[in-house]
């Protein structure tokens, strides 16, 4: 009897030369021999057709260049695919299918192996990343696929097997305390164990609980970079205070944080003032944008009839009377419900006078925040 895994990685756009994809395939090759000698050391590889006929391949960087020029010639563009075939040996099978260039790539190892075989699966996904600088990547079967599909990852959404790789700035993005083995990639990438490979229950929570931190949020369209990238420390501090906001205890009247403060701005004026907002914005836009890509579009709720209210005292529900009383009168960026109590989330940027810090906040509260009525 045998068993099949598949040692994924994908990334978003990135030109490269022949030369520089020709190299990856030969660390990926090299690397197979070295962890799998049973199937791939010393192994014949074939590049493999779509007629279904294989042709001997050199597996050397000329032998990758040349395959992978006509791949391009034939294509008439500037991705470059091969699959390439190992012979079968004693049970064991290796097919490993790539496309590198301009657009979204990928790189699929398929191992078949015997089912009484150690398969070093953390080790492949490490020689997987490091030969071809990935966003993400994983180990995995078709049940645990299908199991992800079920759980409401839509094809082409980052998703991960019991084992994942993780580039730096979604390793990043990982909440405090999440309970996997790591090992750290000389990228500062991360290829961690989520679950034992039977359990696909766990690897589905993990998912979720990654998808809700943002870790697996989909690169930024349009699709411009092969890796999400990393936050500066503010935007990260900024986004674990709202995860830590979101988890924690809420009443009616909502809870604040301040995310990112500026600079006092006692006589700053015109082209200095202009910079000082100029940043402010920024923050505010590096927070907001992360979160809709994290939960979708936010909406706009105003804060002028909260302001109005409180001008004349009149009544305003209680989360508005938060904000108000703290100064947070800037409209808002919300999203909800989100989490797993269905928490709302609002962000703003806020200046209470026009010598005040200018201020990035984030309210959370319990029911939906909506736009207040004349």
């Amino acid at each position: 009897m045998t068993r099949r895994l598949l040692v994924r990685a994908f990334w978003g756009p990135r030109e490269e030369s022949v030369e520089e994809l020709a190299g990856r395939w030969r660390r990926t090759v090299d690397a197979l021999g070295a962890l799998l000698p049973e199937a791939a050391d010393g192994v014949t590889w074939r590049q493999g057709s779509p007629a279904g006929h294989a042709v001997e391949l050199r597996s050397d960087a000329a032998g990758f260049a040349a395959e992978l020029r006509a791949a391009r010639e034939a294509g008439e563009r500037t991705d470059a695919v091969l699959r390439l075939v190992a012979e079968a040996r004693d049970g064991w099978e290796l097919d490993v299918t790539g496309a590198g260039g301009a657009r979204w790539s990928s790189v699929v190892v398929s191992v078949t192996s015997p089912d009484d075989a150690e398969v070093p699966e953390a080790e492949l996904l490490g020689a997987v990343a490091d030969a071809w600088a990935p966003d993400h990547g994983d180990v995995g079967d078709h049940d645990v696929f299908d199991a992800l599909e079920k759980a409401g990852f839509a094809d082409g959404e980052p998703s991960l097997g019991w084992i994942g790789y993780l580039s730096p700035g979604r390793a990043a993005l990982l909440p405090a305390g999440f309970d996997a083995r790591g090992l750290l990639r000389r990228d500062g990438g991360q290829v961690l164990t989520f679950a034992p490979r039977d359990d696909t229950g766990a690897v589905v929570r993990a998912n979720l609980l990654l998808r809700d931190a943002g870790v697996l949020q989909p690169l930024p369209r349009p699709m411009d970079r092969p890796r999400l990238d990393a936050f500066p420390e503010d935007t990260r501090r900024a986004l674990a205070e709202v995860d830590a906001l979101v988890a924690g205890p809420v009443s009616e009247a909502g809870v604040t944080a301040t995310l990112w403060e500026g600079p006092w701005l006692t006589g700053v004026y015109e082209e200095e003032w202009t910079a000082a907002s100029t940043t402010a914005q920024a923050h505010r836009a590096a927070v907001t944008d992360t979160l809709d890509a994290r939960w979708g579009p936010h909406r706009t709720v105003g804060m002028r009839v909260p302001i109005f209210r409180a001008s004349d005292g009149s009544p305003m529900p209680p989360l508005f009377r938060t904000l108000v009383d703290h100064d947070l009168l800037g409209d808002l960026a919300v999203w909800g419900p989100v989490g797993a109590d269905g928490r709302y989330v609002g962000v703003s940027l806020n200046q209470s006078d026009g010598d005040a810090p200018m201020i990035v906040a984030a309210v959370v509260s319990p029911e939906p925040i909506v736009e207040l009525d004349d």
